[in-house]
């Protein structure tokens, strides 16, 4: 599938988004030199993937004609509070950038687009998940396991690190799978326990990491070509997926 490249409103807007994203691969950039990763293991956990109930589901990079579906996905979830407010304008730009080492992807039931989600790589084993969006009527029925699953057998060199930055509400579901909390403070990668962690500072950042192994991505894979049962995509980014 041919990539689709988009124009920015304006070049100031262009020098924005490629600010965010400086920020965001410096920031998982110092915080995996840290030696806390390399004093333990982050384990997936997969006893929380488990079949989605939704029926013909699919998947594919988005494309400039789901651009609106997937605004108004965002305005909902914003509306219903389970996102924070005032980031629409900067989900614009990121799905309008939907090139390079940063992909969007949406999933669909029946050719109904019901969620999409997108990451950015950070390096050959290394990326940054960010804006996993689904529906209100086709939640909790599984599909946040599946974007996670698309996403991950994604990484380069079949294990490495995956990231994100983590709402209050998405933390508790993301400990589900075995992501551990971080605090990126000054020069300091601190643990969510200790001390100087203060979470009303905005200076002090949090992020949520685990580890993937080949040994995952095998399951990963599998577990979603028994999900997208519908058409399953072909060479989808890199590699033959299925």
């Amino acid at each position: 599938m041919t990539n689709l490249l988009f124009s920015f409103d304006s070049l100031s807007s262009y020098k924005i988004l490629i600010l965010i994203l400086f920020v965001v691969i410096l920031f998982i950039f110092e915080v995996l030199r840290n030696p806390i990763f390399k004093q333990k293991s982050i384990a997936l956990k997969r006893d929380i993937f488990r079949e989605s109930k939704i029926p013909n589901l699919n998947y594919r990079f988005m494309q400039e004609k789901d651009i609106q579906v997937c605004l108004d996905i965002y305005r909902v979830l914003e509306e219903n509070e389970q996102l924070p407010a005032g980031y629409i304008d900067e989900y614009e730009l990121y799905i309008k950038s939907n090139t390079g080492d940063r992909k969007f992807f949406v999933v669909e039931s029946n050719s109904e687009v019901i969620a999409t989600c997108g990451f950015i790589q950070e390096g050959y084993d290394t990326f940054h998940l960010i804006y996993g969006l689904i529906k209100p009527e086709f939640q909790r029925r599984g599909l946040g396991a599946i974007m996670f699953a698309i996403r991950a057998i994604e990484l380069e060199s079949s294990k490495g690190m995956i990231g994100l930055t983590p709402t209050d509400s998405s933390k508790i579901y993301y400990e589900r799978y075995g992501f551990e909390t971080f605090y990126f403070f000054g020069n300091e990668i601190l643990k969510e326990d200790d001390e100087k962690v203060d979470i009303n500072n905005d200076d002090c950042k949090r992020i949520m990491l685990i580890s993937i192994t080949k040994d995952d991505i095998t399951f990963l894979r599998n577990y979603a070509k028994n999900c997208i049962r519908n058409n399953p995509p072909i060479n989808l980014l890199r590699t033959n997926v299925f």
